[in-house]
């Protein structure tokens, strides 16, 4: 159960699939749902439109049917486990959980009411009060749902030992999942043929060995991601032999302020794209950028997914200054302007020999650090669970 729209949710993807090789069953359950891709993973996914649609139809009774719409979906599925990734799926399905006794695995991607209260932070006047009430109305939730869940499943160290200080629940209870890559995904990867044929000078400047290339993958939207910083430090990079990659849906805005600062001919956008082709482009590439607004408090506990992909593919990054990034600091030079971004990139340039060092080193991080070996927080859940 998520409300992450629309999917696909990558690490959703990827539990779904290493549980179905346990043996599991998996059905999803998602307000709404704008398909990509095939997901072989899901034996069936259920779909109601809307967030609100389907709140007001689980917690209200239909008049005129009589029924609650997950409660429904419950008795006809009989599940053996509620797996819930997100606090606002979690609300209703903490409520299911004690009605019919199934065991809950709330699944926490972000730290929900650290997110809540970054936003008012940094919010405007005119939304402080909107996401101030968000905090309040998350900050409970996240504090209790934990307690009354058989297992609370985290994507970083950090943010295991920040909620077990804040909610005092038994540490047993609490697995740690990080964002690492499953290998597997990348066995299969198709090369440029499957990219639009409007990307043809994204591919000769991919494969052209005398360009520098930098690459940003993921959300693009919102002031959690300052990814107009992206474009302003290509500005001070118009006479180098150097290119930005920007892959995410959303960036119409984006393409209009490289056009306004003259610098769209070194900038290229993608779009979407699915985990094969991006992984294609990806080993193309001379460095990842990470680019998080530090005042955002919950960036600070999660892990990202990005991090691990760039690492996997021989990567080095560069990355706005995260506290949850000094585990690996030797891999990472960090960067706070766009001035600051550009001089970094320039040093990484002149520096290619190091480049390599830390490639090599990367990609060996990675593969101790691979999703099948992390999983086994998730096997020995599972395995608890079925054992009661």
């Amino acid at each position: 159960m998520l409300s992450h729209t629309p999917l696909p949710d990558s690490r959703v993807e990827k539990e779904a699939r290493f549980l179905k090789t346990q043996g599991h069953e998996i059905r999803i359950i998602c307000p709404y749902i704008k398909k990509r891709k095939v997901f072989d993973c899901f034996i069936e996914i259920i779909s109601f439109g809307s967030i609100k649609n389907l709140l007001i139809r689980t917690l209200l009774p239909n008049i005129f049917q009589n029924k609650f719409l997950l409660f429904d979906l419950i008795k006809k599925f009989r599940p053996q486990v509620l797996h819930v990734h997100d606090i606002v799926m979690a609300i209703p399905a903490l409520l299911i959980s004690k009605v019919h006794g199934i065991p809950l695995v709330y699944d926490s991607h972000e730290a929900w009411d650290l997110y809540a209260l970054s936003n008012f932070k940094t919010a405007s006047f005119r939304s402080k009060l909107n996401h101030l009430l968000r905090y309040f109305i998350f900050l409970p939730f996240q504090r209790f749902i934990p307690k009354f869940s058989n297992f609370f499943i985290v994507t970083h160290d950090l943010m295991a030992r920040f909620y077990l200080k804040a909610m005092r629940i038994n540490p047993d209870k609490v697995k740690v999942l990080r964002n690492v890559v499953d290998f597997t995904e990348m066995e299969g990867r198709h090369g440029f043929e499957t990219l639009d044929l409007a990307n043809k000078k994204l591919m000769e400047d991919l494969n052209n060995k005398e360009i520098f290339k930098v690459i940003y993958h993921g959300g693009l939207a919102g002031r959690k991601r300052p990814i107009r910083l992206l474009i302003k430090a290509m500005q001070y990079l118009k006479n180098e032999r150097i290119i930005l990659v920007i892959a995410g849906s959303e960036y119409d805005a984006l393409k209009e302020l490289a056009i306004e600062l003259g610098v769209a001919d070194s900038i290229h956008f993608t779009g979407f794209l699915t985990h094969d082709i991006l992984f294609t482009i990806l080993e193309k590439c001379d460095a990842g950028i990470i680019c998080m607004d530090p005042k955002y408090l919950d960036g600070h506990v999660t892990s990202f997914v990005k991090l691990y992909e760039y690492f996997a593919l021989g990567l080095p990054v560069l990355a706005t200054p995260m506290y949850n990034l000094r585990e690996v600091d030797d891999f990472i030079t960090y960067w706070n302007s766009p001035k600051s971004l550009a001089e970094k990139i320039i040093e990484c340039v002149k520096n290619k020999e190091k480049l390599l060092s830390i490639s090599k080193e990367v990609k060996k991080y990675a593969r101790q650090n691979n999703w099948q070996a992390e999983c086994h927080s998730l096997k020995e859940a599972y395995e608890l669970l079925s054992s009661k």
